[in-house]
């Protein structure tokens, strides 16, 4: 039998729905905020208070200091002050060496009890992996959307970092964003990576958010009775979901062109080489936004898609890149679930 192909093939087309106006895409994003000092000291919390409502952060909460293996808990700063303690928010150093990841010098300050062990080791056993890895440029250009802790930005780092690679992370809750601030200074990647703090996606928002913001909602675990609200706890979502309401972010929209000015500004690049998104759904509407001339200037794509809320797949995409000149693959480590699962596109022109 003749080997399998990993073009993928091409679904019959679907009837084409009605026309939807959709907003334009912002050129200019609105400010995006500035991380704060990793080495500040962490204040102590009051009690929380009952709330009923949604409690709103918007300031970057000070990173634990490095050496520290664990602290008693993970502050959230709610509008410049503390306001409410994250429970059961004990860290701890994780060595890739100890959990099966061969002689890998890297370790890692992550929340126990959480997910952020699992994706460090999804990252670094290579679940973004490309068809061919060997064209990378010297001092080329990673955009990672949904940096969470830094995992694929830090594995991008020890993939090309041998021939300067750079990489701007985008990661919209402050609580993630103190440990990606870690976890690049720890492994000697600080100067290479530019971190915003921003979202992809959605366009439709609730009523007063304000302009160009994305509301990000994360859940309280000590409300949730199911183990996997509590271990994703710090995923966020901007999709409308009961269960992760307790708390949110209002972080700029961050858009494909905003990405390819801070590639030239802060890297001195026109061009990336891959684009990682893994954004709980926003990234159908990043990609919808998207001009296709900046399209143009992006070598690989890949990431994952959420698609449970519309019941949508990757078509929508697929629709977009196409015909631009991308082909379709199929990602080596593939996973397919119907409205979840990863997608992979080269750019045959660059």
């Amino acid at each position: 039998m003749p080997k399998s192909s990993n073009l993928r093939k091409d679904k019959a087309p679907k009837a084409p729905k009605a026309p939807i106006t959709k907003k334009t895409e912002a050129t200019t994003p609105p400010p995006v905020p500035e991380l704060n000092n990793p080495k500040a000291p962490i204040p102590a919390a009051p009690a929380p208070a009952e709330k009923t409502v949604p409690k709103h952060s918007n300031a970057v909460p000070p990173v634990m200091e490095i050496p520290e293996p664990s602290v008693d808990e993970m502050l959230a700063t709610k509008n410049g002050r503390t306001e409410s303690k994250i429970p059961n928010g004990d860290t701890q150093i994780i060595d890739l060496r100890e959990i099966g990841l061969g002689s890998l010098p890297y370790t890692f300050n992550t929340r126990a009890k959480r997910c952020d062990g699992d994706t460090i080791r999804s990252c670094f056993s290579e679940e973004y992996k490309l068809s061919n890895e060997d064209d990378f440029p010297d001092n080329g250009v990673v955009i990672d959307i949904g940096g969470f802790i830094g995992g694929y930005t830090c594995w991008a780092q020890h993939k090309w970092g041998s021939k300067g690679c750079k990489v701007l992370t985008v990661e919209p809750l402050p609580e993630n964003i103190g440990f990606i601030s870690q976890n690049i200074e720890r492994n000697g990647w600080a100067s290479r990576v530019h971190v915003i703090q921003g979202a992809a996606g959605f366009a439709e928002q609730p009523e007063g958010v304000p302009n160009g913001m994305v509301r990000i909602y994360y859940p309280d675990p000590a409300k949730a009775n199911e183990e996997s609200i509590f271990n994703h706890q710090f995923i966020g979502s901007a999709a409308n979901l009961e269960l992760a309401r307790d708390y949110f972010v209002d972080v700029p929209r961050i858009s494909l062109k905003y990405l390819l000015s801070q590639a030239k500004e802060k890297f001195g690049q026109d061009t990336i080489y891959c684009l990682k998104m893994d954004c709980e759904g926003g990234e159908y509407d990043f990609m919808d936004a998207a001009d296709p001339e900046d399209l143009k200037k992006v070598k690989w794509i890949i990431g994952e898609y959420h698609g449970t809320k519309n019941q949508k797949t990757d078509e929508e995409l697929v629709a977009k890149v196409k015909p631009l000149g991308f082909e379709i693959l199929t990602p080596p480590h593939c996973a397919d679930h119907g409205t979840i699962g990863l997608f992979l596109y080269r750019n045959t022109n660059l």
